[in-house]
């Protein structure tokens, strides 16, 4: 099935698809940091995380992708999709604010994307802890349309003076970049 096949399949049935204008800048990013091994949470119908695994496989063939979802039916549809299209990701199920860690993984990332609930943004951030390191690359997508589900978010980063990007993509919506530093790091170990 061709990308535009499956934006038509889930604009028909409900399922979240991130925007033509984030994929954009996903693939964006991915190309300027070239991340040898990258997360992402949230993923619906594995659409994005397709689209990921096969931007960095175009320049690493040993670059990896963890991609995490809840929803059990898009799992199982997750299992074809990858195994056809994006072997080099690993795909898990559940969500990874109840689940321990290292039941997912005990790597780090150099990139994080985050499409997953907004109003556990920071619980994903707070997971996420052990598997970061200076330097890596967190993007958050729908952060103006949803900016009132991540309030403890934004109060998190601003309190403790974490800088941070918004970008906006579209009319009423975009995506935030947040580079890691060591007082994100400290910040996060602290909660």
């Amino acid at each position: 099935m061709d990308k535009e096949s499956v934006r038509r399949f889930c604009e028909k049935y409900s399922i979240p698809l991130i925007s033509k204008e984030t994929e954009d800048f996903l693939i964006q990013q991915i190309y300027l940091y070239k991340p040898a091994s990258l997360a992402e949470i949230g993923s619906a119908i594995w659409y994005s995380t397709t689209i990921i695994a096969n931007t960095v496989s175009s320049y690493n063939k040993y670059g990896r992708v963890d991609s995490r979802e809840i929803s059990y039916p898009h799992y199982w549809q997750a299992l074809l999709t990858i195994e056809k299209y994006a072997s080099n990701t690993t795909i898990y199920l559940g969500n990874v604010c109840h689940i321990a860690r290292e039941k997912y993984t005990t790597q780090h990332y150099d990139m994080v994307f985050i499409d997953g609930r907004k109003s556990e943004t920071l619980l994903y951030l707070k997971k996420l802890r052990h598997h970061i390191h200076e330097n890596t690359l967190i993007i958050v997508d729908d952060v103006i349309k949803f900016k009132n589900k991540m309030t403890d978010r934004y109060e998190f980063l601003d309190k403790y003076d974490i800088k941070y990007q918004i970008h906006q993509l579209e009319n009423d919506d975009g995506i935030i970049t947040l580079a890691v530093t060591q007082p994100l790091i400290q910040a996060l170990s602290s909660l």
